[in-house]
């Protein structure tokens, strides 16, 4: 498959079929996580179970980590295992991590500790740490 490269004053620029196909199936991971995210995790599931481990594995990148958590504790421990050598984040750290708990354990289920307080820590202060964190993924506490 070759490149077609389209010379400018700026340099090369090259287009070609692979770069359209690229952006293509990014939208369609853009589309895939958006669906994934608005369904409980054995809907979602569903979603997924037929997809690639790579496709996957992208699709868990994306999302938030309790909620790929929760779908990843739906797969096969087979596929759990498949799944985990592809992440690449904190989210594939801590599935690792899970993994060398025994199956059926609440050790396969924890996600990592995105943020720590002292006692002394005003309610305020800790309110105002958490909110970005909050835009971007559930939290728990505890």
């Amino acid at each position: 498959m070759g490149a077609d490269i389209d010379v400018t004053p700026g340099g090369n620029q090259i287009t070609s079929a692979n770069t359209n196909r690229t952006q293509h199936d990014e939208i369609q991971l853009r589309q895939l996580v958006i669906a994934v995210s608005r369904r409980a995790p054995l809907d979602a599931l569903t979603s997924l179970d037929r997809g690639t481990d790579d496709l996957v594995s992208a699709v868990l990148e994306r999302l938030d980590p309790a909620m790929a958590m929760r779908i990843v504790s739906c797969l096969s421990v087979q596929r759990q295992e498949a799944l985990a050598p592809l992440l690449h984040s904190q989210f594939g750290n801590q599935l690792g991590y899970n993994l060398g708990f025994p199956v059926d354990s609440v050790g396969r289920l924890m996600a990592s500790v995105t943020q720590r307080f002292l006692p002394t820590t005003r309610v305020a202060d800790a309110i105002e740490a958490l909110r970005p964190l909050a835009q971007e993924q559930q939290l728990m506490y505890a």
